[in-house]
């Protein structure tokens, strides 16, 4: 066996190793992309989505109006700096620490 022939065999298995590196990368970062599965959790103080530990404030709570506290959905969003045109109730003693505000972008 020659020295290029060497070569070529190593570089054709480096490519494939390397694409196949990259394919198993892109498809598992997908799978929690999709995989957006919380439990909506709603209190005077507002309307939240929890999974695992971590709790999320809903600024544009009405898209989540039709779904009750203990429902599972798959959803996708956007995390905000801040909520604009959320007016906080004025009565409520209650308040959560949450880890983001974030806008629903698409139930599905």
């Amino acid at each position: 066996m020659t020295t290029s022939n060497l070569s070529r065999q190593v570089w054709a298995l480096f490519t494939k190793s390397a694409i196949a590196l990259i394919c198993s990368v892109v498809l598992f970062s997908s799978c929690d992309k999709f995989s957006r599965k919380h439990e909506v959790f709603k209190d005077c103080s507002g309307v939240y989505l929890l999974k695992g530990g971590e709790e999320l404030k809903v600024c544009n709570e009405q898209i989540l109006a039709q779904y009750v506290t203990g429902d599972k959905i798959d959803v996708t969003f956007d995390e905000l700096a801040e909520c604009f045109g959320l007016i906080e109730d004025a009565n409520c003693s209650v308040s959560h620490g949450y880890e983001s505000l974030i806008e629903v972008t698409k139930i599905k």
